[in-house]
C-alpha cells in the first residue's frame, strides 16, 4: 500500500495517557498528531486521560479520570489510584478494539483493566528515555538503569506489542531483554503548519535585521535540554551579525540567564519567554539555524519541526537522531566543541550550502507526516489483531 493512501477499516482505538489538555510536551503531541491521522483514515477514536479538577467526567471522545497532582516529581505531573465505574462502564459498553497506551504509570494500570474486561490488545508506545531523566535527579547509574528496566518490563508485561519512536529507544527495549515485538515508528507534526509559514513578525518583534543570522533553541528550559553547551560553545560567534534566540521557560531559566551574564553575551542573546503554541511556526520561520544540545530525547520533535519549516539542524550527536540529521545534507551532529563551531561556521557562512540544505530539510520531513504515522500505527494495530506478538526482534514499520 501506499504511504498515505487512505485505506477505511473503521477500528475502534482507545488512547490512553497521563498526559493531556494542558500540558505540552512530545507525548501530547504525538497523540494528538496520532488521533488525527487515525480519524482520517476512518477509524473511531476516543482518550482516557487524567483529569485536573479532580472530577471525573466526559467531554466529547475524551474520558478525564479524576485525579490528584504530584507536582513535587514533575510538573503538572498526576496519579490516579483507580478507574470510576461510570468510566470503565462506558468505555466497555463501547469495546475498544485496540488500546494504545501512550505512559506507563496511573493511565496504563488502567488500560490493561480495560483490555481484560473487553479482550482486546494494548499497543504501548515507550515516549521517554528514563536512564537519561532519573539521572538528572541525581540518582547513581546503575539504579538509573534498574529504574529504567523496571519500567520497560512492566510496560512491555501487559502488553501485546511495543512501538519505539527511535532505534535508540528500540535498543533500549531490546537491551533489557522484553522479547516482545517492536516497531520503530517516529513520532509525527503537523507538517502543514510549518510548510506554509511565511510570517515575519517575529524578527519585526524583536527588531532583528534581515542580513542578521539568527540561532534558535525552541523547547522547555530545563538541565537535561544542555542549553548552556549551546551557549558556551557558540558565544564567540555571536556578536551582531548573529544572535541567538532562546525561546520557552523552564526550571533552568535562572541558571541559563546567570550563564548569559557571565560569557557577556547579554546584547546578543534575545530571551522570548513561553511561546504560544499556535506561534511556535513563526520562531522556526524567523531561525537560520536550529540548535540541539540533548541527549535524552527519544526522538526530538523539536528536531522534526524545525525540518518541516525547512531549517537545518545542528545537534548533538546521539543514536535519537541517527537517519534523521545527516552531517552537510539537511544539517550535522558534533561530539565536541570543534566539532560544534565548524559545523556552525559552515552553514552560516556558505549561503549556497544554507538554500540547498533548506531544500533538503523539507523533503526529509515529509517522513513525520500526520498520514505516515497513522498508517503506520495502524499497520502496528493490525499486527496486533492478529496476535503475533510472538515475533522477536525489532520490526521497522515502513
Amino acid at each position: 500500500m501506499i504511504i498515505g493512501e487512505r485505506k477505511r477499516i473503521d477500528m475502534k482505538v482507545l488512547i490512553t495517557t497521563d498526559w493531556f489538555s494542558s500540558a505540552v510536551n512530545g507525548v501530547v503531541s504525538s497523540l494528538l498528531a496520532l488521533e488525527k491521522g487515525l480519524k482520517e483514515r476512518g477509524h473511531e477514536v476516543r482518550i482516557l486521560t487524567l483529569s485536573e479538577n479532580g472530577e471525573s467526567y466526559i467531554d466529547g471522545n475524551v474520558y478525564f479520570q479524576a485525579s490528584h497532582s504530584c507536582s513535587f516529581i514533575y510538573a503538572k505531573a498526576r496519579y490516579s489510584v483507580r478507574l470510576d465505574r461510570s468510566i470503565l462502564s462506558d468505555i466497555v459498553s463501547w469495546h475498544p478494539d485496540v488500546i494504545h497506551s501512550q505512559c506507563e504509570f496511573s493511565t496504563f494500570r488502567m488500560a490493561k483493566k480495560i483490555a481484560g474486561k473487553c479482550s482486546c490488545p494494548i499497543v504501548h508506545t515507550f515516549h521517554t528515555d528514563y536512564e537519561r531523566y532519573v539521572r538528572y535527579c541525581h540518582i547513581p547509574d546503575s539504579l538509573s538503569k534498574m529504574i529504567s528496566g523496571m519500567l520497560f518490563r512492566y510496560a512491555s508485561s501487559g502488553s501485546s506489542l511495543l512501538i519505539a519512536p527511535s532505534k535508540k529507544t528500540a535498543a533500549q527495549a531490546e537491551g533489557y531483554a522484553i522479547g516482545k515485538t517492536c516497531f520503530i515508528i517516529p513520532s509525527a507534526i503537523d507538517t502543514e503548519r510549518f510548510y506554509g509559514c511565511t510570517d515575519s513578525s517575529v524578527r519585526e518583534k524583536y527588531g532583528i535585521k534581515e542580513d542578521v543570522r539568527l540561532l534558535l533553541f525552541l523547547g522547555r528550559v530545563a538541565e537535561e535540554k544542555n542549553i548552556d553547551e549551546l551557549l558556551r560553545f557558540s558565544s564567540s560567534l555571536l556578536g551582531s551579525n548573529v544572535k541567538f534566540m532562546i525561546a520557552g521557560d523552564g526550571p533552568a531559566m535562572m541558571e541559563v540567564r546567570e550563564l548569559v551574564s557571565s560569557l557577556g553575551i547579554e546584547d546578543h542573546v534575545i530571551f522570548t519567554g513561553m511561546v504560544n503554541p499556535s506561534d511556535v511556526p513563526k520562531y522556526y520561520h524567523a531561525a537560520d539555524v536550529f540548535l540541539s544540545a540533548s541527549t535524552s530525547e527519544t526522538q526530538g520533535l523539536c528536531v522534526y519541526e524545525a525540518l518541516s519549516s525547512s531549517l537545518p539542524v545542528i545537534c548533538r550527536k546521539d543514536p535519537a537522531m541517527d537517519g534523521v540529521i545527516e552531517d552537510g545534507f539537511d544539517g550535522y551532529q558534533y561530539e565536541d566543541e570543534s566539532g560544534f563551531r565548524k559545523a556552525l561556521a559552515d552553514v552560516l557562512h556558505d549561503s549556497g550550502k544554507l538554500d540547498r540544505m533548506r531544500m533538503n530539510c523539507r523533503n526529509l520531513s515529509l517522513r513525520f507526516s500526520i498520514p505516515v504515522f497513522a498508517e503506520r500505527a495502524e499497520k502496528a494495530y493490525k499486527t496486533a489483531l492478529r496476535g503475533q506478538d510472538g515475533i522477536k526482534g525489532m520490526v521497522h514499520a515502513l
